[in-house]
């Protein structure tokens, strides 16, 4: 018997995907599909033509009303649509994806000057009674030698993960400045779990958002600390 070819069995089936995408939405619809363990899935609308959907390689063996509801998480995120994929993701998240070395990535937390679980746990037990469940690591090293903006740190709903980025991993960055980063993204985790239940599309920094934003006790500090020196991480 012939030995399939997967990597061209998978190939296939993106390319369907794509076609089916485009079809239903009326809108070109490009698939990217990772190994990234961190970040599994996510949207980015290109205009009003044009749809870049990354995913994990688990979707392409996802069962076809998982599909579904990313099909419609994309024109319209309702609860229904974020149960279906979150739990297809619990159930099928990659234990040990593999980075391009071949070799298992794992959580990073230790840094030379700052701990993230650390600094985590006891923003979790100051401001949110150890409520806030989900995951954190330093994230990859930006290797663009120039760039006019920054992001300092993100947060997956999907994946439930908060990578910082290693720059402030730095003598120079003050803790309550990298403590008001991760402070930041444990709202978006907070809020997350709040509106999820909601079937309306939600706002990234709603209005209760940026008010808790502002109960960060050294909030006014970390806002000027940023506004002087962000010099040090843009070019």
């Amino acid at each position: 018997m012939e030995q399939l070819n997967l990597y061209y069995t998978e190939e296939y089936r993106r390319m369907d995907l794509e076609r089916e995408f485009s079809d239903k939405l009326q809108t070109k619809t490009r698939i990217t599909v990772t190994r990234n363990r961190s970040n599994l899935l996510s949207v980015h609308k290109e205009g009003n033509d044009k749809v870049h959907l990354r995913v994990q390689e688990i979707f392409l063996r996802a069962p076809q009303p998982v599909w579904e509801a990313i099909g419609t998480f994309i024109v319209s995120p309702t609860a229904k649509t974020r149960r279906i994929i979150r739990e297809f993701i619990s159930q099928n998240r990659p234990a040990d994806a593999l980075n391009k070395s071949g070799r298992a990535s794992k959580l990073t937390t230790q840094g030379v000057y700052y701990q993230l679980d650390s600094l985590f746990e006891a923003l979790n037990s100051e401001y949110f009674k150890g409520e806030v469940k989900c995951h954190i690591s330093w994230g990859k090293p930006y290797l663009k030698k120039r760039s006019r903006s920054i992001s300092f740190g993100n947060y997956d709903g999907f994946s439930n993960f908060i990578k910082i980025n290693p720059a402030l991993d730095h003598p120079k960055v003050p803790d309550y400045f990298i403590r008001y980063i991760v402070y930041h993204e444990m709202l978006h985790a907070k809020f997350e779990n709040v509106l999820k239940q909601k079937t309306v599309r939600r706002a990234h920094h709603p209005v209760e958002f940026c008010e808790s934003e502002k109960k960060f006790l050294e909030y006014e500090k970390a806002i000027a600390w940023e506004k002087r020196y962000i010099r040090l991480f843009i070019k």
